[in-house]
């Protein structure tokens, strides 16, 4: 898939013309838009690393987990 590097102001010109374009062409496009954003987004973003002891427990019947 091609990649797009726009500086602010020229992401902001983009955004612009949009804004203006009717809302049936301009609403497929900002919606394809934000989920590559959010994906892209999820993807660079690293898990969250969780310690055994700090582990919660999500009912009742699952044991306690200590290390010492």
């Amino acid at each position: 898939m091609p990649i797009v590097d726009l500086d602010d102001g020229k992401w902001g010109q983009v955004m612009s013309i949009l804004a203006d374009a009717p809302w049936k062409i301009a609403n497929p496009l900002l919606m394809e838009i934000g989920e590559q954003l959010r994906s892209q987004r999820l993807a660079a973003t690293p898990p969250k690393q969780t310690a055994p002891e700090e582990i919660k427990h999500s009912s009742g019947n699952s044991q306690e987990v200590r290390h010492g």
